[in-house]
């Protein structure tokens, strides 16, 4: 009977040691937003709704080399249509981020394989050039006090087109300055299906770097890109863009100036996805706490313009508000000031936004904002026009 007994514990121990090593630990993490937006033109055009969103990321971690990451999204969902609408169901349910993470063993070479948020560096508002999800593999590395990533992304590949991005990126501390050099090559081949033959080579290459100087931080971004068709009859794109932003914190307030100059007319700079990545304003970009579909100005590029803010200002505890006043010079051969009209506009937007947010607990934030553009317009064919936008809603966050 002992001899029973100690096979059974030893055979137990077996088992548990097998099922120890393939154990993982999971979290999930992510964010549930309900609002309602509304976005007004002075010509007529009404965007308003209510919106939910859910976001759900899952880590199944086995140890610091080896983990998987799944980030899942239902919605967008506007009440009362497709998913939203009598019944409730939809298909609606979206793969954002499916990706391994695994170091290389006896190296200092992590990589991440899959669907996964790629950006290049930026110090500023976010990257004209790439700042999405794409599906990739990045290699990153760190040797003290310089961290090198490479990665290699496929954004589409169908039968319309492929195309294929390389890029290059070094980050270190040139003493009070943290900076990031980069380069980004990508190969664009068109099958012609649907479209005309544009194959296409191009790169880009630029630097993020930033600073801080006690309660005063300096950031700055510069980039240039160059795309050239090989059919010789598609005009080539080149273009530079540059941005810089000063931000002083007092105890009552984040204060903060953003400017940025994009070429235009024939020189702008090339894009991978949207180029409204950067982001300086609610209705120039998308810079709203909720869920929207109403920038007045998506592309960044060809624009010039300079933002003052207020960010932080609380008076009553959990209560804070932020103000940002800004003024962006646009040029018709690359923005469009109603998402409905394709020949945007040649001339200048001022533009004012106000944002309030509530902590009504550690994880539920109750927020509202407001923004309003006023448009002029230099084209005599086009009118000017008003752009009122106000979103209101919680977002939970765990």
């Amino acid at each position: 009977m002992k001899r029973i007994i100690v096979l059974a514990l030893a055979a137990c121990m077996v088992l548990g040691a097998a099922f120890g090593a393939s154990a993982a630990d999971i979290k999930a993490t992510g964010n549930f937003v309900i609002n309602y937006d509304s976005v007004q033109y002075e010509e007529g055009t009404d965007d308003n709704a209510f919106r939910e969103r859910f976001r759900s990321q899952i880590d199944i971690v086995t140890s610091e080399n080896l983990s998987g990451t799944v980030y899942f999204e239902i919605g967008t969902l506007d009440w009362g249509d497709a998913g939203g609408a009598i019944g409730t169901d939809g298909t609606n349910v979206k793969t954002r981020y499916a990706y391994l993470d695994f170091a290389i063993p006896s190296t200092p070479v992590k990589v991440r394989a899959g669907l996964q948020a790629l950006a290049l560096p930026s110090a500023t508002a976010g990257s004209p050039i790439i700042d999405d999800d794409v599906a990739a593999i990045v290699a990153s590395a760190a040797f003290e006090p310089v961290s090198v990533t490479a990665f290699f992304a496929r954004p589409q590949d169908d039968v319309i087109a492929r195309y294929d991005a390389y890029g290059l990126i070094a980050s270190g501390v040139v003493g009070p300055v943290n900076v990031s050099p980069y380069i980004m090559f990508a190969d664009f081949n068109d099958y012609g299906v649907i479209t005309a033959q544009n194959d296409a080579d191009a790169f880009w290459f630029g630097v993020a770097a930033d600073a801080a100087f006690g309660n005063l931080t300096v950031a700055v971004d510069a980039i240039y890109g160059d795309k050239n068709y090989d059919n010789g009859n598609t005009k080539d794109a080149d273009g530079y863009f540059f941005a810089a932003n000063a931000a002083y914190t007092l105890d009552v307030a984040k204060l903060a100036v953003l400017g940025w100059w994009s070429s235009d007319d024939d020189d702008v700079m090339p894009s991978i996805g949207a180029a409204s990545n950067f982001s300086p304003l609610m209705l120039v970009g998308d810079t709203t706490l909720g869920i929207s579909r109403g920038a007045a100005v998506y592309n960044s590029l060809g624009t010039q313009g300079i933002v003052v803010s207020a960010s932080d200002v609380s008076f009553i505890e959990k209560l804070t508000h932020g103000v940002s006043l800004g003024y962006v010079a646009l040029d018709n051969e690359s923005t469009h000031v109603n998402p409905d009209d394709a020949a945007g506009i040649d001339g200048h937007i001022w533009e004012v936004d106000f944002t309030n947010t509530y902590a009504m607990y550690d994880n539920l934030d109750v927020f509202f904002e407001f923004a309003y553009a006023s448009v002029d317009n230099d084209d005599n064919n086009t009118e000017d026009e008003d752009i009122f936008k106000y979103t209101a809603g919680v977002q939970y966050n765990f």
